[in-house]
């Protein structure tokens, strides 16, 4: 599948692998990247399935849901394996995430995964607020070792996932005057 220019241009201009996740059928999937110039860089493919708790992509695709759901899908899928020392490894750490997550309008996964490997992840929305998708920017850590690499890494992502959102008709602003309402 080719990747939406967002995605595209969001690679591009950082360089980095870049990539397109939906939950399928309770399970977080690859649908579409752009991959890193560098020679060193992630490995992720078309079709490849992320753990629900450690990875920033699936995290945010959790965020995006009623909280009751999230809790059971992390459910579904114990025991959480510890990937890294920093892996969340109990539902109740993703659960805690997951609300930083819905505050913030991002993830961050810092060697929770992959050791040495740095993400940053965010909601594609459509025009009713719904999490269809999630983007995701993924690094290793020598190249996101400043803050001003991770901070323009995570603006271009936010970037990304704003295009996309605004293709899929999500105004932020409509969908704040909309819960400002009710």
């Amino acid at each position: 599948m080719t990747p939406h220019a967002a995605v595209a241009v969001a690679s591009r201009l950082t360089g980095e692998t870049v990539f397109l996740s939906a939950l399928v059928g309770g399970r977080v999937t690859c649908l579409a990247l752009a991959e890193s110039g560098h020679p060193l860089r992630l490995f992720v493919r078309v079709g490849q399935e992320m753990p629900l708790h450690a990875a920033a992509a699936a995290r945010v695709l959790l965020a995006g849901r009623p909280s009751a759901e999230a809790r059971a899908l992390l459910e579904a899928h114990e025991p959480l394996v510890a990937f890294t020392d920093d892996t969340p490894s109990t539902v109740e750490q993703v659960m805690d995430r997951l609300s930083l997550i819905s505050k913030r309008g991002y993830d961050i996964c810092n060697s929770e995964l992959d050791d040495n490997v740095w993400a940053v992840s965010a909601p594609v929305r459509t025009s009713t607020d719904e999490v269809v998708a999630s983007v995701t920017l993924a690094a290793p850590m020598h190249r996101m070792e400043t803050a001003a690499d991770r901070e323009s890494a995570k603006l271009a992502l936010l970037e990304a996932a704003a295009s996309m959102s605004a293709d899929l008709g999500w105004e932020p602003a409509a969908v704040d005057q909309e819960l400002a309402a009710h």
